[in-house]
């Protein structure tokens, strides 16, 4: 598959999905047709987003390989991750803007320190920093790293709704 220009006749949708796999896809070490790629991606986007049957899989992971490559080499780790999570909160559990404006005491931030320190809160006390008024069925600790990944998407959420705060003060 030629990554130049969109052509719907020789779109490889399976190689597509593979390449969603950001993190596990063997990108070419030569980054310099790193515009072509975005211009291609961007067309198909277009292209299969604006059809009759919308295959919402394929656009979802083109978006997904859109946001990957518009994204500075130095943040392609941790802050990914931190970033995706935070995106697979909105569309999978429908925790939008309009749902964190409902966590006005500090929840958001309350349950990222819980999950920055999993490790040691489920050992000492579960229900420690865990957010009163927040169902036991959200507490999931898993491993070190996704849990980290967990805190920041949290933590990113907490920015946001303070920001989103912030202007209409300023209004």
């Amino acid at each position: 598959m030629s990554l130049t220009n969109f052509d719907p006749e020789t779109f490889d949708r399976e190689e597509i999905l593979k390449m969603a796999d950001v993190k596990n896809y063997a990108w070419p070490a030569d980054h310099t047709n790193l515009n072509v790629w975005l211009g291609y991606f961007t067309d198909a986007f277009r292209y299969y987003n604006n059809q009759t049957e919308v295959d919402s899989v394929l656009v979802n992971a083109i978006a997904k390989i859109i946001r990957y490559l518009s994204t500075p080499f130095e943040l392609r780790g941790g802050a990914w991750d931190i970033a995706e999570e935070r995106q697979r909160q909105i569309d999978k559990e429908g925790w939008t803007a309009e749902h964190d404006e409902g966590h006005a005491n500090g929840e958001l931030a309350l349950a990222a320190a819980y999950y920055a320190r999993a490790d040691v809160v489920c050992r000492v006390d579960p229900n420690l920093l865990w957010p009163e008024n927040w169902d036991e069925k959200w507490r999931k600790p898993k491993g070190r790293i996704r849990n980290l990944v967990r805190a920041g998407a949290l933590i990113a959420a907490e920015i946001d709704r303070l920001k989103r705060l912030e202007d209409k003060e300023c209004l």
